[in-house]
């Protein structure tokens, strides 16, 4: 099979948890937390094969039709790190491990990725040691080992429209100007305004709207912020927002009000939200997030934590500035004799 760092990393995450039997969680700034840990049952990346952990070395496979495999494990250290060896060194965009060919027959692994439709990577039954239940839950599997992963890839849908009042500037002075920051900087530096009108999709914006009925026009203002500024990590953005504090929120509320709404909505991204696709509310992702780290470790921020969940997206995300020219965005057009600029929101992990 061929796939790149990421695709690889869930193969990786598979593999280790089955030998490490266990995941440890982290807090928001990455670290492991050796005291809190998830004794892991059983593992299962679709719904044709079941992991049941039986012991040391033994873990038995089950197929859709009932089938049982025993599979010893003694050998999954050195393929494992020979697996990590391989993502971490590789130079290609995708590549093929022909090592791991026999590992992933004998696992009955047919793809290295989950569908790209689908929140969840993984799920895990593990024993929840603070309440003493046997929990399954799906996971997003995400991976520092290649480029930083994207919490919310630009698209169609997640275009932010201006209105602009153009204070009597000539559009050809903008005809040079390189799309997105550069035509937003020098429209602001001349007097313009830039004013939030909707965004491209409804659904976005209804979907928006289920975490704050503000939402959309907060999102706007922080698009807004990055495009006009060297500002991207949230943290730093969030700063500026509530300096302004265009909502007029009472001071004593100031610090977290505006925190608080975001790492909402982060979360919702995260474990259920897509943009054009109508949001019920619910996480399909309901278990959370499994790190792999640069060194090989994973940790894993479960809904059960959540607001340290909530702290790691908020101080691990920035706003990332995708192919405008790809997305149609980042220039000045006409519509009905007024002028807009379409601006996207594309969110990115730091590492």
């Amino acid at each position: 099979m061929r796939g790149n760092k990421g695709e690889w990393s869930e193969i990786y995450v598979l593999l280790k948890l089955l030998h490490d039997k266990l995941m440890y969680a982290g807090d928001e700034n990455l670290n492991t937390i050796q005291d809190i840990f998830y004794p892991i049952l059983s593992i299962k990346r679709d719904s044709n094969v079941i992991y049941n952990i039986e012991g040391e070395n033994n873990i038995s496979l089950i197929k859709r039709d009932g089938t049982t495999l025993h599979i010893n494990s003694s050998n999954f250290p050195e393929i494992i790190s020979d697996l990590f060896n391989n993502i971490s060194t590789s130079n290609e965009t995708t590549f093929e491990i022909p090592s791991l060919t026999n590992i992933l027959d004998t696992l009955c692994i047919s793809r290295l990725s989950a569908s790209s439709h689908d929140k969840q990577d993984i799920y895990i039954k593990f024993h929840d040691i603070r309440t003493g239940l046997i929990n399954e839950s799906g996971f997003s599997i995400k991976s520092m080992l290649g480029s930083s992963s994207t919490l919310l890839n630009a698209s169609g849908s997640t275009k932010f429209i201006f209105k602009i009042d153009l204070n009597n500037i000539s559009l050809e002075a903008t005809r040079n100007l390189r799309a997105g920051k550069e035509v937003v900087t020098f429209l602001l530096n001349n007097g313009c305004s830039l004013n939030f009108d909707k965004t491209s999709n409804n659904i976005f914006t209804s979907n928006l709207m289920m975490t704050d009925y503000v939402m959309p026009q907060l999102l706007a203002n922080i698009i807004l912020i990055y495009f006009s500024s060297r500002n991207s990590t949230l943290t730093s953005i969030l700063e500026i927002i509530e300096n302004d504090n265009f909502l007029n929120i009472p001071a004593n509320y100031l610090p977290v009000f505006y925190k608080y709404k975001i790492k909402q909505l982060l979360v919702n991204i995260a474990l259920g939200m897509m943009p054009a696709t109508i949001w019920n509310g619910n996480f399909t992702a309901n278990g959370g997030y499994i790190i792999v780290k640069e060194t090989g470790d994973i940790i894993c921020y479960h809904i059960y934590d959540k607001n340290r969940f909530e702290n790691y997206l908020f101080n691990n995300i920035k706003l990332d500035t995708p192919s405008l020219s790809r997305h149609d965005c980042g220039y000045i057009y006409e519509n009905n004799g007024n002028h807009y600029i379409d601006l996207p929101l594309q969110l990115r992990f730091i590492r």
